[in-house]
């Protein structure tokens, strides 16, 4: 097996998760197995070699990483290249590390016959009751995968219902805590829920997600779920939520704490949008670019908040500067870079302009450089279709 670029490229490997989530789960498993020995009964077995599934499992859209990954020897002392030597699990997942950026991000789904005949050129945004849908799906899904197992409790033919963190009646603590009834399950309500209704669950729903790290299937009985980590969950809980939220028209957003906040109406909400759902910019630099764009377009954002997004964004462009300069005149390039140097935004020096209206001039900084992404967007996609050059 040819463990490369061109491998963990391929279309299986398509991501669910953010990169920077995925990456920060697979580097705990990963400095966990250096504390185990390379052999069938530390490495290969037991509770890491089901975190790791687990992980492959949630992390990708389709199920062929996880059966590539438990198709490898268990381990190998001899990992190379050469394809005449098998990789083992370890092995396969630190090329997994090393490929990540190259790991195709989520995809929007190509449109069928009818839709394409009725298609404009801008995608029409989701109507209120279908955002309402993809919440039901996703908090479903989050059901089925045991991140609410540890608030609402589990259920057990042996040892009857396992109490969670909402206690006995975790519906009637829910009722209590968000003062009216017939919201849970959402499953159950979806089809009557307001705007309130839909906004209250989704931020209850914040507070007590828990991604699941240990579980076992019981016959007769299901799956359950123990050793749970919170952070995590709610990290990826708020990135999936805010991808129905963005691609609706309703102009919320969920903020680091789990709270809904509006967002500022933006005239140029095509170019955004297109920066949003596009993964051309790749791996990390995409979450970084999604981060900067939420961080500035939040309402409310204050002067500080909106020149460290910029500062975000001149990051991105620095790291393909080499496709910037091939595509814009000499001068528009440096001008480009030494706007964030001179406009007080990166280094704080006293030879830097200062007295300017920050409102104004941050709006237009922010624009022209997601617009000059979006740019580099392109010539990254013509480079890769001709095979010539990688920023």
């Amino acid at each position: 097996m040819q463990l490369d670029r061109n491998h963990f490229s391929q279309s299986h490997f398509e991501l669910k998760w953010p990169v920077s989530m995925f990456r920060e789960e697979l580097d705990r498993l990963l400095r966990e197995s250096k504390g185990r020995s390379r052999s069938p009964t530390s490495l290969g077995g037991g509770d890491w070699h089901d975190q790791c599934e687990l992980l492959l499992e949630e992390a990708f859209r389709y199920g062929e990483p996880k059966q590539e990954f438990d198709r490898c020897t268990l381990f190998s002392t001899a990992f190379s290249s050469d394809d005449e030597c098998e990789p083992g699990q370890l092995d396969w997942l630190v090329s997994l590390k090393h490929y990540i950026k190259y790991l195709p991000l989520p995809q929007t789904r190509r449109p069928y016959w009818s839709q394409r005949k009725l298609q404009t050129s801008e995608r029409a945004k989701l109507t209120f009751r279908e955002a309402v849908r993809q919440m039901r799906d996703l908090i479903t899904e989050l059901e089925d995968n045991g991140y609410l197992a540890q608030a609402f409790g589990q259920y057990c033919v042996d040892n009857g219902q396992e109490v969670g963190t909402l206690g006995s009646a975790p519906v009637i603590e829910m009722y209590r805590q968000l003062d009216r009834n017939d919201l849970w399950s959402i499953a159950d309500y979806w089809e009557n829920y307001t705007l309130d209704d839909l906004c209250d669950v989704a931020e209850f729903v914040h507070d007590h997600v828990a991604r699941p790290m240990r579980r076992y299937y019981h016959s007769n009985c299901g799956m359950h779920y123990s050793v749970f980590r919170r952070e995590i969950a709610q990290k990826l809980y708020r990135a999936r939520v805010n991808l129905i939220f963005t691609e609706s028209s309703l102009d919320l957003m969920l903020n680091e704490h789990g709270r809904f906040e509006e967002v500022a109406a933006d005239p140029l909400e095509p170019l955004i949008a297109g920066a949003r759902s596009d993964p051309s910019s790749g791996g990390s630099q995409h979450d970084e670019l999604q981060h900067a764009i939420e961080q500035f377009r939040r309402r409310g954002a204050s002067e500080t908040e909106k020149r460290s997004a910029i500062v975000a964004l001149a990051g991105v462009l620095e790291e393909r500067r080499d496709s910037v300069k091939a595509s814009l005149l000499t001068k528009d390039e440096a001008a480009l870079f030494e706007i964030a140097n001179k406009f007080n935004l990166r280094h704080r020096k006293a030879s830097q302009q200062v007295d300017y209206d920050t409102e104004l001039y941050f709006q237009w900084i922010f624009y022209w450089y997601v617009s000059t992404i979006r740019l580099t967007d392109r010539i990254l996609e013509h480079q890769a279709k001709r095979g010539t050059g990688t920023v």
